[in-house]
């Protein structure tokens, strides 16, 4: 069953967004949290939201992993003189905010882009195979894609991850 927004003149055209909205808004019903509308809690301010930095706990993470030792590990750009393989890790999304449709979660989501470049496919997919596997598996993450490409300036192959990951809410 579908759900549509309802407007009415006599609301302003505010949407509604379920029967029984207009009574819960006058205060005669109360909400299925407990309590009267208009006293859940309030999202915090956009200019509050993303002060939490991931990228130690992801650098920390990639650095433990067996495979990916000695290899050079950067975020956001591989720096110049970096000899493949190298890793480049970037935040790519950032949540919204940490909240679910039960209230705050514990959970904050954040989505990081993993990039391997290596003189082979094989050692490029080897190695973004282990990144995926141990950021995966610290942080409860799924993989949103992957990709193997061909960098003609560098002539390198690259591996790109695209990770949904789930980080503990401070």
């Amino acid at each position: 069953m579908a759900l549509h927004r309802v407007w009415h003149e006599q609301d302003g055209y505010a949407p509604l967004h379920a029967p029984g909205v207009r009574e819960r808004q006058a205060g005669r019903a109360r909400s299925l949290r407990g309590g009267l509308p208009g006293q859940h809690r309030q999202s915090p301010p956009q200019d509050s939201l993303h002060t939490v930095n991931h990228d130690p706990l992801v650098a920390q993470t990639l650095r433990s992993i067996a495979a990916l030792s000695g290899i050079p590990i950067r975020p956001d750009a591989a720096e110049e003189g970096d000899v493949a393989p190298y890793l480049v890790y970037a935040e790519i999304a950032l949540p919204p905010d940490a909240y679910t449709l039960g209230g705050e979660s514990s959970l904050v989501p954040s989505r990081y882009q993993i990039d391997v470049y290596a003189a082979t496919r094989a050692q490029a997919n080897a190695l973004a195979q282990a990144a995926h596997d141990a950021l995966t598996a610290a942080f409860g993450g799924v993989a949103v894609s992957r990709q193997s490409l061909f960098e003609h300036d560098s002539q390198l192959r690259r591996t790109l991850l695209d990770l949904q990951l789930w980080f503990p809410n401070p």
